[in-house]
């Protein structure tokens, strides 16, 4: 495929997506939530409630600026999210610690979330779009993965 070809149809792309955004009703973008699977305590999910949170509504943006190739402010969203605070992995298998509710697959998500949000923001710094949409489809499959671990466990 042409890069000219490639890169229209990016744009077309893109296009609908920010137009699907802006039709979608703001009032509805809250609700959107992961089910509650039963499996993980009132504790981790409390660990990671707040957290996740933040961290959707920042990817929604970051995806509505995407698709309109703001590449400072899609800079900005890769870094809120690479310099948000992290959970330190256990330090002892002491059940206590918090930390130790969560599995080691967890953290290793987190370090890849925070290489593929270094991705985007370097595609962003350069405003090159095909690295930047490859950068954001890394980034969301690594958010995806993080929730399919929540949700089914390790498989």
């Amino acid at each position: 495929m042409r890069v000219s070809k490639r890169h229209a149809i990016v744009v077309a792309v893109a296009a609908g997506l920010a137009l699907a955004l802006f039709l979608y009703p703001s009032h509805r973008l809250g609700r959107d939530r992961l089910p509650v699977p039963g499996r993980i305590s009132q504790t981790a999910r409390a660990l990671l409630q707040t957290r996740m949170e933040r961290h959707g509504e920042t990817m929604a943006e970051l995806m509505r600026r995407l698709v309109l190739f703001d590449y400072d402010a899609v800079r900005t969203d890769a870094q809120q999210i690479r310099e948000e605070p992290w959970l330190a992995r256990p330090l002892t298998g002491d059940a206590t610690e918090l930390n130790s509710a969560l599995p080691e697959h967890f953290f290793e998500l987190q370090d890849e979330l925070r290489a593929r949000a270094l991705d985007v923001e370097h595609a962003a710094e350069q405003a090159n779009s095909q690295r930047l949409l490859d950068g954001y489809v890394a980034l969301a499959k690594t958010c995806m993965s993080c929730h399919r671990l929540y949700l089914e466990g390790e498989k």
